[in-house]
C-alpha cells in the first residue's frame, strides 16, 4: 500500500504546510522519483529475454512503476488543490483499493519468486524489499483505519462492529498470503 500512502501522507500534511509553495511541490516530485528510483534502474540494466524467470515479477514491476506514476500524480495533485471535490476522493479511494490488490499479488508471486534469484537477483531483491515494504504500510493502514473507526465509532455512539471485523479479516487475509 506504499503507492497509496505516499500521496494521502501528502495530503494530510498540506494542511499544515502553505499550499503554494514551489519548492515543496519541487522536494514532493524529487522524492516520488527517487521512490521510483531502484524501480527503473533494475529495468533499464537488464533486458526481458535475459532475465528468464517463470513467474512475472518482471511484470509486476512494471505494474508498480505506472502505479508509482500515478501515486505521484496523486500527490501533485493534492498538492495544487484547496478542496477535494467527492469525486476526487472516490478516485484516489479505488486507487487504494487497486493499490492493495495489486500488492496481495505482488507479495504472493515474490514470496514463490526465489527460484529466479539466479536469473534475476536484482529484480528479486527489489521485489522483495518492495514486498517488506508493502507489509508495513499495509499493517499502519489498517491500524489507521481501525483506529479512525474506533473513533468515529465512539463519537457517534454508533456501534459499526461489522466493519471492525471486516477490516481485522482484511488484515489477516494480507498477512496469511505472506
Amino acid at each position: 500500500m506504499w503507492h497509496y500512502l505516499w500521496p494521502h501522507i501528502i495530503y494530510h500534511s498540506t494542511f499544515y504546510l502553505l499550499k503554494r509553495i514551489k519548492l515543496l511541490v519541487v522536494v514532493m516530485v524529487i522524492l516520488g522519483v527517487l521512490l521510483m528510483a531502484p524501480q527503473l534502474w533494475v529495468m533499464s540494466i537488464y533486458d526481458y529475454y535475459v532475465m528468464y524467470c517463470p513467474l512475472p515479477i518482471y511484470k509486476l514491476m512494471v505494474c508498480s512503476i505506472l502505479l508509482s506514476l500515478l501515486s505521484l500524480a496523486f500527490s501533485i495533485y493534492f498538492l495544487s488543490k484547496d478542496h477535494l471535490s467527492q469525486s476526487g476522493r472516490n478516485v484516489f479511494h479505488l486507487f487504494g483499493l487497486l493499490d492493495l490488490v495489486f500488492e496481495t499479488v505482488f507479495i504472493y508471486y515474490t514470496k514463490r519468486a526465489s527460484v529466479c534469484v539466479t536469473t534475476a537477483a536484482e529484480m528479486y531483491i527489489i521485489c522483495y524489499i518492495l514486498s517488506v515494504c508493502a507489509v508495513i504500510t499495509t499493517g499502519q493502514w489498517k491500524i489507521e483505519e481501525t483506529c479512525y473507526i474506533l473513533h468515529d465509532a465512539f463519537l457517534t455512539s454508533k456501534c459499526k462492529h461489522v466493519h471492525i471485523i471486516i477490516s481485522t479479516i482484511e488484515l489477516l487475509c494480507v498477512i496469511q498470503v505472506q
